[in-house]
């Protein structure tokens, strides 16, 4: 076969391929899907994106409207005897490799197994350029892949296939595509791919028999090397130059091929890598391709028996946990860095600026063990007759961080001196004359105290005390607070925890050695023991209550899709506010 029958290769052809990629399926235990991406600098708003990701966060409704919107051809209306001839003659396959050193560097990773040469043809007809390989697979030339005997490096091919993070290519990379399956169902189809030779190729489910020793030492590892690679990829992304990665999962493509390869278009275009000049056309008849595809596709039975050992699901499911936290810190990767370097650190200064940032801060701490309460309440035991906690893991770490922020002996073993955070940072109001605490003239922060402690509820509370303080506490101050007690109120235990963990435990060293790095905190000595409350925060949030914390929310989501989703959105929330509250108190400077 020449290349330019090659070139030429049949529509269905293409189709009976994407037919039976799109017909394996596997339930394995749970659904473990893993969902949402590691995009650079996605953005912490609600409902909003940045340019490489558009669409990604907005409501459902919003997303299918916009596609629906691009994927109209503007075209003249036509006869319906030219529908037909029409649409062969704008969907024949067109793809193309690049002139030598037309395009740069781009690894296409996955995991053996996670529908890599499907994907690849869903590129290669969104961008009519071929893609690439570092391996030379004869079979996949045969079957259509131009560029799979290319050189990686030499520039003729736009992405370019890797199963792993090859040295060669890697440093120079322009940015990188990162294709995540289910581990499970990847581990499966990779070994389908080994003991039937081949991509296409059908095997007996007598491959996954318990008693086959072969299978199960396989299977333990390719759920090992999943999350080595996963957790290698993202290494690379933030360790060397920061290279912009996308990255999708198969089970979306699945759901949706149309639409993730739009994303891909977009992240990208963006990134000035490569701009698809006929791109309506071509997304147009990807879906119409797609639309095709559904029906030919038949459902495939289940698995009668369960393929994995127990050791095996151990393996994956806690691999899965370990990738659910890493998206989630992927995902508020950028609105962190915006926190870590909002101005107000730098401007905490003089002792005015201290005493200023302290009597409206300490909102803050006070709503702060809200927070901790609640999970105490929903983690721990506190109800009579008492029962054991569910989780005793996540009971000991509530608990251990109850014990430090409520009774504090600060390392000195002696009970006289355990107090609060809230109480220390009272106290060390006072002495350095960030309020006048009387019976006459109660602080800000005690008339809000007492009022809750008569029994109002926290919203007439802050709305009574915004009549009597308003002109001299910011809105962001009363926002920030009234978003943390609805959390509280309304939140479910894994949006607490994670509201709990990313703004506050997580992000407190790091913004408390900013403040303490001011030659102020060196130079006067009345702000002793603000500096001890700001520097117990850096230590005990950093080496304890930050990884305790992030641990439990870990065994709180465990594989559950819906609730680290839900957890990434309180995260982000958190970390919004806290941007809002810092430029609220900053504003008053």
């Amino acid at each position: 076969m020449n290349d330019d029958q090659l070139l030429n290769l049949s529509k269905w052809k293409y189709l009976l391929i994407l037919v039976f990629s799109l017909s394996v399926s596997y339930i394995i235990k749970e659904n473990l899907k893993l969902k949402r991406s590691f995009d650079e600098n996605f953005g912490y708003e609600e409902n909003s994106y940045n340019q490489a990701t558009v669409r990604f966060d907005q409501e459902p409704e919003k997303e299918e409207q916009e596609i629906e919107e691009k994927l109209t051809l503007k075209t003249e209306p036509k006869s319906e005897e030219n529908k037909k001839e029409e649409k062969a003659e704008n969907c024949d396959r067109d793809v193309r490799l690049g002139k030598k050193g037309e395009f740069g560097v781009f690894p296409f990773i996955s995991f053996p197994g996670s529908g890599n040469t499907w994907t690849r043809l869903l590129l290669e007809d969104v961008t009519g350029i071929y893609t690439g390989s570092i391996y030379t697979d004869k079979s996949l030339k045969n079957g259509g892949f131009l560029g799979e005997f290319t050189e990686p490096k030499d520039g003729e091919t736009l992405f370019q296939k890797s199963h792993i993070l090859n040295k060669q290519i890697f440093p120079a990379a322009e940015g990188v595509l990162f294709l995540i399956r289910n581990p499970y169902d990847a581990a499966v189809a990779e070994w389908k791919r080994v003991k039937g030779h081949g991509h296409t190729s059908v095997v007996s489910e007598e491959i996954f028999n318990p008693k086959n020793q072969e299978w199960r030492k396989r299977s333990e590892l390719y759920l090992k090397k999943w999350l080595q690679l996963l957790e290698g990829t993202m290494k690379k992304h933030t360790e060397e130059k920061k290279i912009p990665i996308h990255v999708f999962y198969y089970e979306d493509l699945k759901k949706n091929a149309t639409f993730e390869m739009e994303k891909v278009l977009d992240f990208v275009e963006e990134k000035d890598y490569y701009t698809v000049q006929d791109r309506t056309r071509r997304i147009a008849c990807l879906k119409s391709l797609m639309e095709q595809s559904e029906k030919f596709h038949r459902p495939k039975a289940p698995p009668s028996f369960e393929y994995f050992g127990e050791n095996a699901i151990r393996i994956g499911n806690e691999n899965i946990r370990k990738a659910h936290s890493q998206n989630l810190e992927k995902e508020i990767e950028s609105a962190q860095e915006k926190l870590f370097s909002h101005p107000i650190y730098e401007s905490i200064n003089s002792v005015k600026a201290v005493q200023n940032f302290m009597r409206l801060h300490v909102f803050s701490v006070w709503d702060f063990m809200s927070l901790l309460k609640r999970l105490q309440r929903d983690l721990t035991c506190t109800q009579t007759p008492w029962t054991p906690p569910k989780n005793r893991p996540v009971a000991y770490i509530i608990n251990q961080i109850v014990l430090g922020e409520e009774s504090d002996d600060f390392g000195t073993g002696e009970v006289s001196n355990a107090m609060s955070h809230f109480e220390l940072y009272m106290k060390a109001m006072v002495e350095n004359k960030a309020v006048k605490i009387t019976l006459k003239d109660p602080i800000e922060i005690t008339k809000l105290v007492s009022m809750i402690e008569e029994g109002m509820h926290y919203e007439d509370a802050l709305k009574s005390h915004e009549r009597i303080f308003g002109e001299i506490i910011p809105a962001a101050v009363y926002d920030y607070v009234r978003d943390t007690l609805r959390t509280v109120e309304k939140g479910s235990t894994h949006e607490v925890m994670a509201s709990f963990l990313f703004g506050r435990e997580e992000p407190i060293p790091k913004m408390f050695q900013s403040i303490i790095d001011n030659k102020i905190f060196s130079d006067d000595k009345t702000l002793e023991c603000f500096r001890l409350y700001l520097q117990r925060h850096i230590d005990v949030d950093g080496d304890d209550h930050g990884p305790l914390a992030f641990a439990a929310l870990s065994e709180i989501c465990g594989t559950d899709e819906k609730k680290w989703e839900e957890a990434t959105a309180a995260a982000k929330n958190a970390i919004k506010m806290r941007l809002n509250f810092w430029t609220g108190i900053l504003e008053t400077c």
